[in-house]
């Protein structure tokens, strides 16, 4: 039996106010159960800001193609140029 390569894969990863630390390896949903309105601060290297909605969804290089992917083109129609795709961190 050979061996089968090995490959590093970026994970998202949230960490939550009140300590939790949360790793997906494609996409991660941060919000509510139920549907309400969720308060939360983003934080992208020095920079944050303030947000209210239903939640927010993280997509690795994996996901992209999954849930991420299949939300996009809907979110482009209806945002526009509002719709921004990060390809590394701060």
């Amino acid at each position: 039996a050979g061996t089968r390569p090995i490959r590093d894969l970026a994970m998202a990863e949230a960490r939550l106010s009140d300590g939790q630390r949360l790793l997906a390896v494609n996409d991660l949903f941060l919000g509510p159960r139920r549907h309400t309105t969720a308060a939360y601060v983003l934080q992208y290297g020095q920079r944050t800001e303030a947000q209210w909605s239903s939640g927010l969804i993280v997509s690795t290089g994996l996901g992209a193609t999954g849930w991420l992917g299949s939300i996009l083109p809907g979110l482009r129609r209806s945002v526009g140029p509002w719709v921004r795709t990060w390809t590394r961190g701060p």
